[in-house]
């Protein structure tokens, strides 16, 4: 018979408590969480256009939840005027050229992966709805 012996928390390492970077940390992994969720759900909103007006309207009438209109407000870290617009852009242009070719890929591919996927199930589908529609007779005067 096996006994097992319980852990005490010391003997998981040092526990780390509340400094500066834990909380900048945190503060990055839960805004990277907000962003992908937002890009998300952009990409379904628009997807679901394919289904129809009532489709769309009932997706996008979720945008009108409170809680959606601060977490976009939240979204908004930095707004510029229109002359510091450019600026700001080459600035963040020039930030992201500095940075490790891989890990602009990789991101990307994250970034675009349920897209992709999504495009590549539906492909056959899209292809078969078009095939329909070329043997139908076009209504209205001849």
């Amino acid at each position: 018979m096996a006994i097992r012996q319980s852990k005490k928390k010391s003997d998981f390492g040092p526990v780390y408590k509340g400094h500066e970077g834990q909380w900048s940390w945190l503060i990055h992994r839960v805004t990277g969480v907000a962003i992908i969720l937002f890009l998300f759900a952009h990409v379904i909103d628009t997807a679901v256009i394919g289904w129809g007006p009532n489709a769309y309207n009932r997706v996008v009438s979720v945008y009108e939840n409170p809680v959606v209109r601060l977490l976009e407000l939240g979204l908004v870290a930095e707004v510029l005027p229109p002359d510091k617009l450019l600026a700001r852009a080459w600035e963040l242009a020039e930030d992201l050229a500095r940075r490790p070719t891989l890990l602009l890929r990789y991101t990307r591919l994250l970034l675009t992966q349920a897209l992709r996927r999504q495009m590549h199930d539906l492909l056959g589908y899209g292809l078969g709805m078009e095939l329909l529609a070329l043997g139908e007779k076009p209504e209205g005067p001849a």
